[in-house]
Formats: C-alpha cells, structure tokens, sequence
C-alpha cells in the first residue's frame, strides 16, 4: 500500500522499513511512482560511487567514504526518481546509485551484498557479460582481489547501519528490546 510522499504502508498505516538492492531498488522507485530504463551502457565491474551532500549526512552512509569502488552489475537503472526522493550517491554511468525516501525507504544499484567469493564467482560465470560491458575479465578479477576485503568491511557496516536504523528491535516486535538486554 502507498502512502503520502510515496511512502510504503502497512494495512494500519505505519510506514514500512524498505531496503532495494539493485533490481529491487529499480523495483522499489517504479512502486513508488518513479521511472526505470535501460542504460546508454551496461555497467559491469568495480566502479567509484560517489556520495551526493545528501548521502554523506545520511546516516544509513555513516562511515562511507565519499567516493570508492562498489561492484556493479546492471543495465537498467533508475531513470527517474519518485516524487520527493534523494539521491545519495553516483556513479559516472549511473547518475542513482543510491536513494532514500522519506527516513526509512532506501534502494541502492550497486552490490554491497555481494562478498569478494560470490563477485569472483559472478566474473567467471558471466564472462561474456563483463566483455560486453567494454571490461577485461582480467582486470575486473585483479580489482576485486583489490577491493574485496575493503568492500566487505564497509558491507558490514553498512548492513548494521541499516539494521539498527531501518529495522531496530523496539519498533518492529514491542518488548524484544528488554529481552535483548538480559
């Protein structure tokens, strides 16, 4: 259910916590009234996302650096965004690599859900693609040796952040949050 600014409701009317990661973040934005398109580009491989003003003081980026490699894989994106959403973060083939609706409503393109062993295992399994995309199998395999451990360590940072802000305890299941802290 939708409601006011494209927010996502329950049956009740309380807002839903809504995390969409690259298919799920196109998904997410056409759901609330955005647009999604096939890009100029595929964009495959390790990429330099850069956090907008916005996504360097959302909290959900805490700890983020402002710009870094991500691993992408995808050739749609987000083309337009919902009303009243904002952009996080960039990349220089795709303008929404990240953003947010309201404080609980986030999709993000790239691949932070993605360890070093299942991007490797994505390359040499999708060999053809990373060729059609204009990138050496070679290199992309080189970067992710590069980047991997790195990528990780700001996963996990990034998936605490989201389950301490879009999902906390207390909200969600009414008395957990005392019985946590026994």
């Amino acid at each position: 259910m939708q409601g006011e600014m494209g927010l996502l409701r329950d049956a009740h009317g309380a807002g839903i916590p809504v995390l969409g990661l690259c298919l799920g973040a196109q998904l997410l934005a056409a759901a609330l009234g955005g647009e999604t398109g096939r890009m100029a580009a595929p964009e495959v491989g390790w990429k330099d996302i850069t956090l907008s003003p916005q996504g360097r003081e959302d909290p959900l980026f805490a700890g983020q650096p402002w710009k870094g490699p991500q691993f992408c894989w995808h050739s749609d994106h987000v083309s337009k965004l919902p009303e009243g959403a904002t952009v996080l973060a960039s990349s220089a083939g795709c303008k929404v690599q990240a953003f947010c609706v309201g404080v609980r409503t986030y999709g993000v393109q790239y691949h932070p859900e993605w360890s070093g062993s299942t991007v490797k295992r994505e390359l040499e399994q999708g060999g053809a693609s990373v060729k059609a995309a204009g990138e050496s199998l070679e290199q992309q395999l080189a970067l992710t040796a590069q980047h991997a451990a790195a990528s990780e360590r700001l996963a996990r940072r990034f998936f605490e952040a989201c389950s301490l802000l879009l999902m906390p305890a207390d909200r969600l299941n009414k008395g957990i949050v005392k019985d946590l802290h026994h």
